[in-house]
């Protein structure tokens, strides 16, 4: 397991050893402790999946959602030791875990109240806003809430993007500095 700089597109990665080579496992050195346990074993669960069944079966099948189901159990039955907020959005979660677990919001909002960082999220906005994102140096302006997402504006053209609720806000800015 190797600890990571922060990565803008993974929290962490599991590459199949190759010629010789063993098992690697790298996580971001940015997330706290509750995200970085919920990461490291959505890690090893790819590693005892691969074990069992070598590169037969898809990354994040049934195969891997099991194995992930089993590595999580102690930490939420045995010695839980999540705090509730996050413990009952991550029981949520497990139901059906996707590739990533920043897929689901509520559990990255209830992870992010422990961040070292306080940096806004894009879900704290209002309608209008103009902001940056941890990043990225454009400028976007806040348009409206979608199901999941918010539609924004990129400052200065007519291109719409779709912006996470959990994306971080670098900068707020005010109406005089665009």
């Amino acid at each position: 397991v190797t600890i990571k700089w922060t990565r803008q597109t993974k929290l962490g990665d599991y590459r199949v050893p190759r010629k010789g080579e063993q098992h690697r496992i790298t996580i971001n050195n940015s997330l706290n402790k509750f995200a970085f346990l919920i990461t490291l074993i959505h890690e090893l669960a790819h590693l005892t999946t691969f074990q069992k069944y070598g590169n037969r079966v898809a990354s994040h099948g049934i195969e891997w959602k099991n194995e992930f189901k089993i590595l999580m159990q102690p930490y939420l039955f045995h010695q839980p030791i999540f705090p509730d907020e996050v413990r009952s959005k991550l029981l949520a979660y497990m139901q059906n875990p996707k590739a990533s677990s920043c897929s689901d919001v509520a559990l990255m909002l209830a992870l992010n109240n422990y961040n070292a960082s306080k940096n806004k999220l894009v879900n704290e906005l209002k309608i209008n806003d103009v902001f940056s994102i941890v990043g990225d140096v454009r400028k976007f302006k806040m348009e409206e809430k979608l199901r999941k997402n918010y539609l924004c504006s990129l400052v200065g053209s007519k291109s719409k993007f779709r912006i996470s609720p959990i994306a971080e806000v670098a900068q707020v800015y005010a109406e005089s500095n665009l």
